[in-house]
Parts: structure tokens; sequence; C-alpha cells
């Protein structure tokens, strides 16, 4: 499965950013061709000891998950994605970083009765 994670830190006003999110740019997102689903997820910091501070500032990630790596590539390179991404660096008001993944699942064999 083919990716893309978005992380979010720093924000001025994460409310309002992820009303933004989730009533704006997810909806446009979701209907492009080959996008599959969106998931958001807020992070709040465990205490591991030695973690390195600035990933305590993490806030939101997102996962944006298409049909193939391929798609990913097309939906970049469209007027409605760059439109995307620049919205996104508009709306944004903090730190921001993006990445494509590649995903995989390992789901536990253990029988539970």
């Amino acid at each position: 499965m083919y990716k893309t994670v978005g992380i979010y830190g720093k924000m001025e006003n994460l409310q309002e950013f992820e009303r933004f999110y989730i009533s704006e740019f997810m909806p446009r997102m979701l209907k492009l061709p080959g996008v599959i689903e969106m998931k958001i997820s807020k992070l709040v910091p465990t205490q591991l000891p030695d973690q390195d501070p600035e990933f305590q500032e993490i806030q939101l990630m997102v996962e944006t998950y298409y049909e193939s790596a391929e798609t990913i590539r097309q939906l970049m390179g469209t007027e409605e994605g760059r439109q995307l991404g620049s919205l996104l660096s508009v709306k944004c008001q903090g730190k921001i970083g993006a990445y494509v993944a590649q995903e995989y699942k390992v789901k536990s064999s253990v029988v539970r009765l």
C-alpha cells in the first residue's frame, strides 16, 4: 500500500487547522482519482527517556492512501494537486513535513480466547 504522511507541529491554532483539514482539505483530496482513504491522528507525546524534544512538538499526523505509487506521482503533477499543496502551506501556521511511504502490515498471530 502506498501513502503520503503529513506531520504538523507547533500549530498556532490546532483546532482551527483541524477543522479546515477535515471540512475543506480532506473532501477535496478524497475526490481525486486513485485516492482511497485518509486518516488523521492527534498525537500526544509519551515520556520515553531521551526522546528528542522536537518530536514532542508534532501534533497531527495525516495518512493518505493511494492505489499506487504512480497515482501519487501523477496527482502531485496536476493543477489540483499543486493547489492543494499551496493551500496547506497557507493554512498551516506551524511546522509541516510530508513523506511518501510504502506501508507494510504485520499482524499478531496470537490466539485469544
